[in-house]
């Protein structure tokens, strides 16, 4: 039996069938590697420890001195924003630490005019109170109604005790 077979050669040679082939093979996307990353500069560092510094002194000071920090937000508010909110707030730290009875009434005027119905009271009140404000002739009355028709009950008692029996404190 014998002989050794030989392969027949096809028309095509093997080159010719890989061109033919390689363009329905995609070739494989570059993975970039990850380059290694350099460490942080001294200037990178130092904001870094100086922000968490801040952040610690703002914890301990809106903890351990909380008043103050309130104060300074509520006038910021008040002043800035002109928010009758705060102002009324304001007025009242200002009235109940009697440092600045002048200012207090002032920041009342300021949220009343802006529609605050317990600082059109307190505004009125400290009035009849004898402080030192700018109420005119005739306005506690339309202050305390005001504040009455909005709900301040001490207004609405106010208004019910002392301008119906002594009109003439009411008219001042």
């Amino acid at each position: 039996m014998g002989g050794v077979r030989r392969r027949r050669k096809s028309s095509a040679s093997s080159d010719e069938l890989l061109a033919n082939v390689r363009p329905l093979i995609e070739p494989k996307p570059r993975v970039a590697f990850a380059r290694r990353k350099k460490p942080d500069g001294r200037l990178i560092i130092g904001v870094q420890i100086s922000c968490v510094l801040i952040g610690v002194f703002q914890v301990y000071y809106t903890y351990y001195h909380f008043d103050h920090f309130h104060y300074h937000l509520t006038h910021f508010f008040a002043h800035h924003w002109d928010d009758h909110n705060a102002q009324h707030v304001l007025a009242h730290k200002l009235l109940k630490d009697r440092t600045n009875t002048s200012a207090a009434f002032h920041w009342f005027r300021k949220s009343a005019d802006r529609g605050h119905p317990h600082s059109a009271y307190n505004l009125a009140a400290g009035h009849l109170s004898g402080y030192k404000t700018d109420v005119e002739k005739g306005e506690v009355r339309k202050l305390l109604k005001f504040a009455a028709k909005n709900g301040v009950e001490e207004a609405k008692t106010l208004l019910r005790e002392l301008c119906r029996e002594k009109p003439k404190h009411c008219d001042l």
